[in-house]
């Protein structure tokens, strides 16, 4: 399943990019993998900002909805 890199996110910020992240809201089996992407992701797009003098290439908008809250 993580063999290959299909994702790209070292593209992330380079052009107009959708990313869309689907977990089940009743098995909570592969809940890490998206929290790996969603982590990888920040640090990918934090490092290449650096990298290019603190702005990337497109503008960058996450749009993270249903995130459930646990009391």
């Amino acid at each position: 399943m993580m063999m290959d890199d299909e994702l790209e996110l070292d593209k992330l910020g380079d052009r107009k990019t959708a990313l869309f992240c689907i977990v089940s809201d009743t098995d909570k089996t592969f809940n890490f993998i998206a929290s790996m992407v969603y982590t990888q992701m920040f640090n990918v797009l934090c490092d290449r900002e650096l990298e290019n003098g603190g702005a990337l290439k497109t503008y960058v908008t996450c749009l993270l909805d249903e995130f459930a809250v646990r009391s």
